[in-house]
């Protein structure tokens, strides 16, 4: 493959995985404003904690394991050794079938004990309602890390839009259900937490015909192979704890920031509805971070399948576009969310209060999605424990930073220490990048101009959102004002950044040509 068509390819695949993304993180949105207000901050907070230990659980069992497989099967691809690849899938799906069984029997069993250490006891029955999933996550774990490792991250991509839409549709009509018919905000979160299980079923049938359509034969397949079991885990390991970064994060918080807030001097119940309100700021920032997993997953079979075959310039080019992918797209979404943090709390919390935590939390969102990207980069080039070293160094200040701010400030000290634990282990990474794949990062194209081409956004949004807006307001329901004042500034402000990055080149022509729908969306003269 040529240097040019693998930076082709890899741009199409990240365009792919970022458009579903995108789908993804809107339906996110969605259902995280209407579930707030049928189970209230207490029932987010119940339902959060449920999802957090069981990301945490899910990344320590299950997820890895793809990523090692679309690393380890796309290095096999590069040397046409597809009966190792067909190899590698098979055994890397049965031994991830067995974590997830345990992991099952962990989290379900242990619900009630998880819920005290949490000190949100009504969070049990949520966790043991999410822990069915992971009896099937393993499935299409296995056939997401084969669809990646072949490089169709697109398709891969797809079947998480099907996993979310079903999620959202038996989330919102399931915790409406029960909470109509036993008024129980508890209940009601526990099937708000079900909805991970129909969406993964929904994934697993998107998946098997997305291999069927690709004549990708899953049924006479090799037998696993007990040598690639210490291949599969000797990668998975390290890859599984630098992923565990977000919900370790998040895990951090359930554990200290109820406690904290309480000595404060804030009672447990309100200490509670705070923490409610720091899960639905850190749930926003899911968008620009997802934008970073869209990107890490193409650049890991891409980077790895150039760094098999000692493609030295191609490693660069690769490392440096998925660096600058990740600014381009997090540096304006920060923007966005900074500018629109007082009606963003509104609308996801109903109280304003809480505005400068959605602020503050939305400059994490842009550290953390370049550690998350850094992190991919090095595990394709087969450094895989310094990311975990990165990421716990960073873990131990966010914790110590928790313990110091919070007691003084609150809430906004949550974010702060946020904010500070994401700075240290991305800056980490970035140095790590550097030096382990001898890369010459190109700070101008991947810092400088995104940076400088976010502030006439800034100007256009700060302009309609402080100017425009509220003379409109008077006239409109404040629900609706709120919304429209998202929408609008949101659209003027992403679509004044387009323009500028396509002016001034830090969108190149080549990118715009593999991105159809965004060439489609700037003015003929501008168009490829």
């Amino acid at each position: 493959m040529s240097e040019k068509s693998s930076t082709a390819k890899f741009i199409r695949g990240a365009f792919q995985v970022l458009i579903s993304t995108i789908v993804i993180k809107i339906l996110g949105f969605i259902f995280a404003i209407p579930l707030q207000r049928i189970i209230g901050d207490a029932g987010m907070a119940y339902y959060s904690a449920a999802y957090s230990i069981y990301a945490l659980v899910l990344q320590i069992s299950a997820a890895g394991i793809p990523l090692a497989l679309s690393k380890l099967i796309a290095e096999r691809l590069s040397v046409k050794d597809h009966k190792g690849a067909m190899a590698l899938y098979v055994t890397g799906h049965r031994l991830i079938t067995i974590t997830g069984v345990l992991a099952f029997i962990v989290l379900f069993l242990g619900a009630p004990l998880i819920a005290y250490i949490q000190d949100n006891k009504d969070a049990a029955i949520s966790i043991m309602a999410i822990a069915p999933c992971l009896l099937i996550v393993p499935h299409i774990s296995a056939m997401r890390g084969l669809l990646q490792g072949h490089q169709y991250v697109g398709k891969s991509s797809n079947s998480q839009v099907w996993e979310q839409l079903i999620r959202v549709l038996t989330i919102l009509v399931g915790a409406w259900a029960v909470f109509h018919w036993t008024h129980s905000i508890v209940w009601a979160a526990a099937a708000a937490s079900f909805g991970a299980v129909t969406g993964a079923i929904a994934a697993w049938v998107s998946l098997r015909l997305s291999l069927i359509q690709l004549k990708i034969e899953t049924k006479q397949l090799p037998r696993p192979q007990k040598k690639l079991v210490k291949v599969i885990i000797e990668t998975s390991i390290p890859v599984s704890l630098a992923s565990l970064v977000l919900p370790f994060s998040q895990f951090i918080d359930s554990l200290s920031v109820i406690r904290l807030l309480e000595m404060h001097g804030i009672d447990l119940q309100h200490s509670v509805k705070f923490y409610g309100m720091l899960t639905q700021a850190l749930r926003i920032q899911g968008l620009p971070l997802a934008f970073a997993t869209a990107i890490g997953l193409s650049c890991i079979p891409a980077i790895a399948h150039a760094y098999v075959r000692k493609e030295h310039h191609t490693v660069e080019q690769q490392v440096n576009l998925a660096l600058r992918f990740t600014t381009i797209l997090t540096i304006p979404a920060a923007v966005i969310f900074i500018v629109l943090a007082k009606p963003i709390a509104i609308l996801f919390t109903q109280t304003a209060s809480a505005w400068a935590v959605f602020a503050a939390i939305s400059l994490m969102a842009i550290f953390a999605a370049l550690e998350m990207t850094t992190t991919y980069i090095l595990q394709a080039s087969g450094k895989f424990l310094r990311p975990v070293r990165n990421m716990l160094i960073g873990l131990g200040i966010k914790l110590i930073a928790n313990v110091i701010v919070i007691p003084m400030i609150g809430l906004f000290g949550a974010a702060v220490a946020t904010v500070i634990g994401y700075a240290v282990s991305s800056t980490l990474n970035l140095l790590a990048v550097r030096r382990y794949t001898n890369t010459r990062l190109d700070t101008g194209l991947i810092f400088v101009r995104p940076f400088f081409t976010s502030l006439p956004m800034w100007l256009v949004m700060f302009v309609i959102h402080s100017l425009l807006i509220p003379h409109l307001a008077k006239y409109l329901p404040p629900a609706f004002a709120t919304i429209f004042d998202i929408g609008i500034t949101g659209i003027a402000g992403g679509y004044t950044y387009l323009l500028v990055a396509r002016i001034f080149g830090v969108i190149s022509q080549m990118e715009i040509q593999k991105m159809p729908i965004i060439n489609r969306l700037l003015p003929k003269h501008l168009r490829v």
